[in-house]
């Protein structure tokens, strides 16, 4: 997909700067960002009311610290996936999330550490999406 508009709801300073440099040259654009559980899901409010058009989340794990549970990504995947038009997820997470019972697709659940290495092509990769 080329121009994609990606949310991305990560906590960490250092991740949010690998995904800043990865897509730094790429047609790709950051249009939301959260931090926390509840701005994520503030931000999917705002997708459901098509106030905000995004065709892809970069979602980490574990946003509120310091829990280590992935409760936050199961609660914000369980909201993305109701949405009329939904984005394509893509995990961000220390661990693979499809191990930690999420249905991604292993080409879209990418660790950390391969941020820089990955994430554009994972991005141009993606389907166009549907006409509105």
């Amino acid at each position: 997909m080329d121009n994609a508009r990606i949310a991305v709801f990560e906590n960490e300073t250092w991740a949010k700067l690998q995904i800043e440099m990865a897509l730094d040259e790429s047609s790709h654009e950051v249009v939301a960002t959260a931090e926390t559980r509840a701005d994520a899901l503030a931000v999917i409010e705002r997708m459901a009311a098509g106030e905000l058009a995004v065709d892809a989340v970069l979602l980490d794990g574990n946003l509120d610290s310091p829990q280590s549970d992935f409760s936050d990504a199961r609660a914000i995947y369980d909201k993305l996936v109701w949405l009329t038009r939904q984005p394509a997820i893509i995990a961000i997470s220390l661990d693979p999330l499809a191990e930690q019972g999420l249905p991604i697709p292993r080409e879209r659940d990418i660790t950390k550490n391969c941020l820089d290495s990955k994430l554009v092509a994972v991005l141009d990769d993606l389907p166009a999406p549907p006409e509105d």
